[in-house]
């Protein structure tokens, strides 16, 4: 286990090895400092030692190392190059590319003896991206990702830092600091705003204040909007303190601030009172305020401001690596088009007269078209049946993480087939047809009925998205017949064939589950997401997946088992 510090800049230096000591030494681990550097090469390590420089070719990177040696090793300024020391650990001489580090020794007076520096550079296409990747492997626990008078940040610089907050699987912390003086009793300031990111901040902030003898002090910002607005920031307070920390509640004091947000909650404090501001958060937009305080604020300003996130779940790594694919080969929707497709079809997915309307004539449609053993009359109740919007609009609701779009989707799903179940039911008992091959063709489900209406999803999804391409969608309601399934297991109920039946319901069941995963898939990949970059993905959405998914693997195996041999003719 280690903290790791990021150094994307010379003057970053002392304050990463501050700050990354201080951490480390709270954990009681070592400290990994990693210098990325952008290369056309594939993936190098290089270890750097205080006293010996490898031959650097980049001046960005020999005046780093040098400055960190300087720093480390003051007696030892002039720097030697032995051959020793030029050790390069390339990607194909190392299984998983992860860097053997050695220890780099340090005086007394910069670094305690339990703590461990070691020093690494990451040459890669994508240094940000493998970093990310390889955090777990290499154990860290915290990245620290030092930013130094952010107002004059590179945007270079500013994408090291972004990328990183949103995309590693570890605690990240990104930090606008000072040098911390030596032996200083920390005086920790944490921010809680009520998001899911106050428990790590409370756990850090209070880690760190009893490891350097100083004192935690918990504020949280209550809007005043009543007079018994600080009561009940009191208790929330508390509450969030108790759940959080146990038996160590006692070691933080408490504070309620009346304020809009956390900026004008700073404003009106001594903030000279403070040694560390420390705020839970992964928002981009409160990152900056927090960073980039008035300068009213700084005018006293502590020895560090910082904002800190838990780990980006595995998933989230997972579904970033799919969309980099997706937005490489994929042609991505534009604002304007996401906003047409989600109008379109949550207009689409309502139960109303009209919707109503099209499910009647369309059962009525297809049902006699059943009768007759008529494909081509079966053919027009495909192109008339509304059901594929709403089964299209659960797709989308997953993919964007809509609830309501989901919920509003289920209920005309159920509705259009409950209303088709019965037209059919009734026209069954009413006519009492004799049994076709139209009607037997829809008890037989296989496998292939399963690829069609995943197909099918697929091409609705994508032709939605485009409104160059909806001259198609007749071609996919066609494809993925939805109503004639139903039609037949109304009619081949009433008439007490229950084989058909089921094995109708099981067809319908079947493209339903087929072409929600379809058109899910196809508005990931064409950039409707269920989370703003930055933040984390819900959970729901990837769950409802999974029982897909299962559900249709569960689908299969019933296809398979031929359970529904033996339907008249």
């Amino acid at each position: 286990m280690s903290i790791a510090a990021l150094i994307t800049d010379k003057n970053q230096i002392e304050e990463a090895l501050s700050w990354g000591k201080t951490f480390a030494a709270s954990e009681s681990t070592n400290l990994l400092l990693v210098i990325p550097q952008k290369s056309k090469k594939e993936k190098n390590w290089i270890e750097l030692h205080p006293d010996q420089i490898p031959d650097l070719d980049s001046p960005f990177l020999r005046t780093t190392a040098e400055a960190i040696s300087a720093f480390l090793q003051p007696a030892q300024a002039g720097l030697q190059n032995p051959q020793s020391m030029d050790r390069t650990v390339h990607s194909d001489e190392q299984d998983d590319n992860v860097p053997a580090t050695s220890t780099m020794p340090a005086e007394e007076e910069n670094q305690s003896p339990e703590t461990e520096i070691k020093v690494m550079v990451l040459q890669d296409p994508q240094p940000g991206w493998t970093l990310v990747k390889e955090i777990q492997t290499l154990q860290i626990t915290l990245l620290l990702l030092p930013v130094l008078e952010v107002s004059r940040n590179t945007d270079e610089e500013n994408s090291w830092q972004q990328s990183l907050y949103q995309r590693a699987p570890c605690e990240t912390l990104q930090m606008e600091c000072k040098e911390i003086p030596a032996n200083t009793p920390l005086r920790v300031l944490i921010a809680v705003t009520g998001n899911q990111d106050d428990s790590v901040a409370l756990q850090r902030g209070v880690q760190l204040a009893a490891a350097t003898g100083g004192n935690a002090t918990a504020m949280l910002v209550q809007p005043a909007i009543d007079e018994v607005a600080k009561e009940a920031g009191e208790a929330s307070l508390n509450k969030i303190i108790q759940n959080t920390l146990g038996r160590r509640s006692t070691e933080v004091s408490q504070k309620v601030v009346l304020a809009n947000n956390l900026v004008d909650s700073l404003s009106g404090l001594p903030t000279s009172d403070y040694d560390l501001i420390l705020a839970g958060t992964r928002r981009n937009r409160e990152i900056n305020q927090l960073l980039l305080l008035p300068t009213s604020v700084k005018r006293d300003h502590p020895i560090g401001i910082a904002a800190i996130r838990k780990p980006i779940p595995l998933t989230n790594l997972l579904l970033n690596q799919i969309q980099r694919f997706y937005e490489r080969f994929i042609p991505q929707l534009s604002r304007e088009q996401r906003i047409g497709l989600v109008q379109r079809i949550q207009n689409n997915s309502q139960w109303d007269f009209d919707f109503m309307a099209l499910i009647f004539l369309s059962t009525l449609i297809a049902s006699l078209g059943l009768i007759r053993n008529s494909a081509s009359v079966v053919i027009g109740a495909m192109l008339v049946a509304p059901l594929m919007t709403p089964i299209v609009g659960t797709g989308l609701a997953i993919a964007q993480g809509n609830i309501q779009l989901i919920a509003n989707s289920l209920r005309t799903i159920l509705k259009g087939f409950a209303t088709a179940f019965l037209i059919a039911l009734i026209l069954g008992m009413a006519i009492s047809p004799i049994i076709n091959s139209e009607m037997a063709a829809r008890g037989e489900p296989n496998f292939l009925d399963l690829v069609v209406a995943l197909a099918s999803g697929i091409a609705a999804a994508y032709a939605l998205g485009r409104p160059n391409l909806l001259s198609a969608l007749p071609g996919v309601a066609i494809a993925a017949a939805l109503v004639p399934p139903v039609a037949t297991s109304g009619m081949a109920l009433a008439m007490g064939y229950f084989q058909l039946a089921a094995g109708s319901l099981l067809l319908f069941l079947t493209n339903i589950v087929a072409i929600t995963l379809g058109t899910t898939f196809t508005f990931s990949a064409v950039g409707i997401r269920s989370h703003q970059k930055g933040m984390p993905a819900p959970t729901w959405p990837i769950l409802i997946l999974f029982l897909l998914v299962l559900i249709s693997v569960g689908l299969i195996q019933t296809m398979n088992l031929s359970v529904f041999s033996g339907i008249p003719a």
